[in-house]
């Protein structure tokens, strides 16, 4: 972004499919070399929230058409987090009191206890810091109920006004609340996430974890501009989600289905095919079908078409 900022138009959407790498205990659903897809949009200097519902859209419409219906959206903004261990005095300590919140999940209430108190905090703020993150509920009643701490905190107010627009903008989006949930447990243990922040969970595999998480970052690229480029993205961790689709039955080789035998991608600008079909090959009885790609790759290759004919049925260039 920071090198090529001259030539992006703003804001920027982009995203790209990769393989990545991460030091934990390989388990079920869970791996240490996994590929990712990643989401992102950049604004110069300022970038509309409208962004931060649009992204988790995104993912609710994706997951839709993959046939896939019992999942959950969790959202929350680390400002209201921020803002909230700031009235308990724990400015300089929210960082760490949020990773060790963001394992609640893992090792649930006692031990995020234990580790809060190991870690310097005050057993009754631990005690409320608990309390707080179990308030649940609809997304109406938390957000209700988190009305009752408003002007205590300027950090937390701003947030929880951001928590309510994400909420009404992901509705206008489309995406049902049976598919999102206000959940205050929600931190992601990254120091660069500063806004609203995202899991996405799969309800019949809580094993697994989070497949889907992300959130806004205002100051990720300063180590490599001056340029203010705010940022919100999400990343799904595709080895994870196609665990669950296969133990769901989703890719069972009966189901597939395609409109033809052999997709065929010309790499020039004529749409036509590039050779006529050799007379000698016969006519198929599914004919392939041509589809056009507007971009090269040394990955992508026609597939290879047997016939009689001593001639070469070379398609797609």
């Amino acid at each position: 972004m920071a090198l090529n900022y001259g030539q992006l138009t703003f804001p920027f959407r982009r995203f790209q499919i990769g393989k990545v790498y991460r030091g934990e205990r390989a388990q079920r659903g869970r791996f240490r070399e996994f590929y990712q897809a990643d989401i992102d949009v950049i604004g110069d200097g300022k970038l509309d929230i409208s962004n931060e519902a649009e992204i988790p859209s995104i993912i609710y419409r994706a997951f839709t058409a993959l046939g896939l219906k019992r999942f959950q959206i969790r959202v929350n903004n680390r400002k209201i987090l921020n803002g909230f261990y700031s009235m308990l005095g724990l400015t300089e300590q929210s960082g760490d009191v949020m990773r060790t919140v963001d394992k609640l999940d893992k090792i649930g209430p006692d031990k995020v206890r234990e580790l809060l108190i190991e870690g310097g905090v005050a057993a009754e703020k631990a005690e409320e810091i608990l309390k707080f993150i179990a308030i649940t509920g609809s997304n109406q009643e938390v957000l209700t109920a988190l009305e009752g701490y408003r002007g205590r905190s300027e950090v937390f107010d701003a947030g929880l006004d951001e928590l309510n627009t994400v909420v009404k903008y992901l509705a206008s989006f489309g995406v049902p609340e049976t598919h999102f949930a206000v959940d205050l447990t929600i931190a992601r243990g990254l120091d660069y996430y500063t806004g609203t922040v995202y899991e996405t969970t799969m309800l019949d595999h809580p094993e697994i974890g989070s497949i889907c998480s992300g959130g806004r970052y205002d100051n990720l690229a300063e180590y490599y501009t001056k340029k203010q480029l705010p940022g919100v993205g999400i990343s799904i961790g595709l080895t994870r989600l196609f665990f669950v689709l296969e133990d769901q039955g989703y890719l069972n080789d009966a189901l597939n289905t395609a409109p033809a035998d052999v997709l065929i991608l010309p790499m020039t600008d004529d749409l036509s095919l590039q050779l006529p079909w050799p007379p000698s090959c016969g006519r198929p009885a599914s004919a392939p079908r041509s589809r056009r790609s507007g971009r090269s790759s040394s990955r992508s290759s026609p597939t290879p078409i047997s016939c009689p004919s001593p001639t070469p049925c070379s398609w797609g260039g």
